[in-house]
C-alpha cells in the first residue's frame, strides 16, 4: 500500500473503534472528523473540518484532545491561535509481516497471563483496577478515565494480556483487536517499577501476534516518541504522522 492508501486505511479503523469506544450520545462525525467534544478525543482528517471546530466554544473544545491525521493547514492555524493547545507529534506505523515479529520474552519473575474480558467487566473485582492502572501509568490520561472505553472495546472481539509478577500482581498489560484483516493494538502499559527492562517490548509483541489469532494480517498504530523504537525493533515502519493537540495547563 502507498502511504496515502495506508492513510485512509488508518482513517476508517479509527472511526470503527471511535464509533464503538465512545457513548453514542456524544459521538460525532463528519466528511473530514469523528469523534467526541471536549470528552476524550476528536480525530480530523483534513480542513473539511474547519467549519464544525469553529462551531464549538474553545472553553468546551479545550476539555478534550484532538488528533489532526494528515495534512490540515488550516486546522493547524486555528488551533495555533486559540493560543491554549499545545502540540506532540506521533508517528504513523504499520506492519503487514505480523508472523515475522520476533517473540522477545518477559523477565522471569513476570508470568504471561490472558486476561478474560469478565474478570475486567466487574469493577468488583481486583483485576479491574490492575488493568486500569497499568494503562494509566503511562502518565497520560488521569485515574479512572481509561476503563470505561476499555471495558466498550472489550465488546468486541479482543485478546488482552497481563503480565503478572509473582505476588498476582498486574505490572503490565498490551491488548489487540482486529476488524477484517486490520488489527490494532491498545491497553498497551507497564507499572513504573518495571520499565526499561524490555516489558513493554514483549508485551507488545504479545499483542502483535493476538492480533493475527483474530485474523489480522497488517497492524496500524500510532507511536509517540518514547515507543517509536519499539516498533520500529518490532518490523514496523513509518507511514504518516499524526498531531495531538492537548490543552496547556
Amino acid at each position: 500500500m502507498s502511504a496515502d492508501e495506508t492513510l485512509d486505511v488508518a482513517r476508517g479503523l479509527r472511526r470503527e473503534v471511535l464509533r464503538e469506544s465512545v457513548p453514542p450520545d456524544i459521538f460525532v462525525t463528519g466528511p473530514d472528523y469523528a469523534g467526541s467534544v471536549g470528552t476524550r478525543v476528536l480525530d480530523i482528517y483534513g480542513d473539511g473540518a474547519l467549519d464544525f471546530l469553529r462551531s464549538i466554544d474553545p472553553a468546551t473544545l479545550a476539555k478534550g484532545s484532538l488528533l489532526v491525521r494528515g495534512d490540515a493547514p488550516n486546522v493547524t492555524a486555528y488551533l495555533c491561535s486559540l493560543g491554549n493547545f499545545k502540540q506532540e507529534r506521533q508517528t504513523g506505523m504499520i506492519c503487514t509481516d505480523l508472523a515475522g515479529v520476533p517473540r522477545p520474552p518477559l523477565p522471569d519473575s513476570l508470568q504471561l497471563s490472558r486476561v478474560q474480558v469478565g474478570d475486567i467487566s466487574d469493577p468488583r473485582l481486583p483485576t479491574t483496577a490492575a488493568f486500569a492502572a497499568a494503562i494509566e501509568a503511562e502518565d497520560g490520561p488521569p485515574p479512572g478515565s481509561m476503563l470505561p472505553a476499555v471495558l466498550r472495546m472489550a465488546a468486541r472481539p479482543v485478546q488482552l494480556f497481563a503480565a503478572v509478577d509473582r505476588g498476582g500482581s498486574i505490572q503490565a498489560t498490551s491488548a489487540a483487536a482486529a476488524s477484517g484483516t486490520t488489527g490494532m493494538l491498545w491497553g498497551i502499559g507497564t507499572m513504573h517499577d518495571w520499565r526499561g527492562q524490555g516489558v513493554g517490548t514483549a508485551m507488545t509483541a504479545v499483542a502483535v501476534h493476538g492480533a493475527a489469532d483474530l485474523g489480522a494480517t497488517t497492524l496500524l498504530l500510532d507511536a509517540t516518541e518514547q515507543g517509536e523504537s519499539i516498533y520500529r525493533r518490532l518490523g514496523f515502519t513509518a507511514y504518516g504522522t499524526t498531531v495531538e493537540w492537548h490543552t496547556r495547563r
